[in-house]
């Protein structure tokens, strides 16, 4: 069995879900932290053998001395996921797949957003206008087929969604396996070039992998000029899964239909980007909502990941160095800048 003697605690889930992880552990073993207060997981790291927590990591918890396990309660660690984080001895994992329900139902809202032109409804309701005319040419989900890149948690849990309302659904993957649920396929892509083929006859497509250097700008300007006339792009994974600027060409084109965009590459988004401009694209601000029952989802992951180091198994959850992520983007000085200042604006 493995005992863990030092566990740094800093997560900000309800008092019960935390006592039933503290029981588990030995209150005598846990020092809590406030997730956002730095200096005291600093502290806690210089002697923790493990760690659970809601902040992002960082390069503190590399150097740390003892540290042989690291819990992340997000989806994905890809602000800070270097080689020396997830490709060494140190065990990490993440609570990817926790609001999958909820992300996948939030990449449906998106598209019917999009699809049935929600945007212009919503002016046409500003001035009192009571007109088909903006709807003209709009087609309903019916027999329209869906590529899902990323066939875990989320994209599952969209795949059965439109699946209910009668879309075919096609998911993309690097390995073969049997389609899990709401898929009626999944086609193995490794490449740029097999991706390519399967948008060929994509009426919608959903982003919802993980951000690692392999899939930074998986969607480029190839990737949209092998799609049909009228596509349309949901992304729920992480803004630099798409090359922004193609995606900006494509809509300036006039040959994408349009796209729901939870994500972007610099959160938020910034005053300066081309994306407001265009009224057949939906942004919401990296905010999908939360299930009722989502610390303890967290909770039963970490158990999960316990079980597995208790057994002496293979932790299933594990990262490795392929879960990298190197090539963050810095924002534009003007960008930042402007931003800030319009965010502070808001604020008065």
């Amino acid at each position: 069995m493995t005992t863990f003697e030092r566990v740094l605690l800093a997560v900000d889930w309800g008092d019960d879900v935390i006592g039933r992880l503290v029981d588990r552990l030995g209150a005598d073993r846990v020092t809590r932290c406030d997730p956002a207060d730095d200096a005291s997981i600093g502290r806690a790291l210089r002697v923790a053998d493990a760690a659970i927590t809601s902040a992002g990591p960082d390069a503190r918890f590399v150097a740390a001395p003892s540290l042989r396990w690291l819990h992340v309660d997000h989806a994905g660690i890809d602000r800070f996921a270097p080689v020396e984080l997830v490709g060494g001895d140190l065990v990490v994992t993440t609570s990817a797949g926790r609001s999958g329900p909820a992300l996948g139902e939030h990449a449906l809202a998106l598209l019917l957003a999009v699809t049935h032109r929600h945007g212009a409804l919503e002016r046409s309701r500003q001035r009192r206008a009571w007109t088909t005319w903006p709807l003209h040419g709009r087609a309903p989900l019916v027999g329209r087929r869906a590529v899902v890149f990323g066939c875990g948690n989320t994209g599952s849990a969209f795949a059965t969604r439109a699946a209910a309302m009668g879309m075919s659904v096609v998911g993309v993957r690097r390995t073969p396996g049997e389609p899990p649920p709401g898929f009626d396929d999944v086609v193995v892509a490794p490449g740029p070039a097999e991706r390519r083929a399967v948008l060929a006859d994509a009426d919608v497509v959903v982003l919802a992998v993980p951000l690692t250097d392999d899939t930074h700008h998986l969607v480029g300007s190839a990737e949209f000029a092998a799609l049909p006339d009228g596509a349309v792009v949901v992304n729920v994974a992480r803004g630099a899964v798409i090359d922004e600027s193609a995606l900006v060409a494509a809509l300036r084109s006039g040959r994408l239909g349009g796209a729901g965009l939870d994500v972007v590459t610099h959160e938020p988004l910034g005053v300066t980007s081309a994306l407001w401009r265009f009224r057949n694209v939906v942004i919401s601000p990296h905010a999908t909502p939360r299930l009722a029952d989502r610390d303890a989802r967290s909770l039963e992951i970490v158990e999960s990941v316990l079980d597995d180091l208790d057994a002496g198994r293979p932790v299933r959850r594990r990262l490795t160095a392929a879960d990298a992520y190197t090539k963050s983007e810095p924002r534009p000085t003007l960008d930042r800048l402007a931003t800030s200042a319009w965010l502070r604006l808001q604020r008065r």
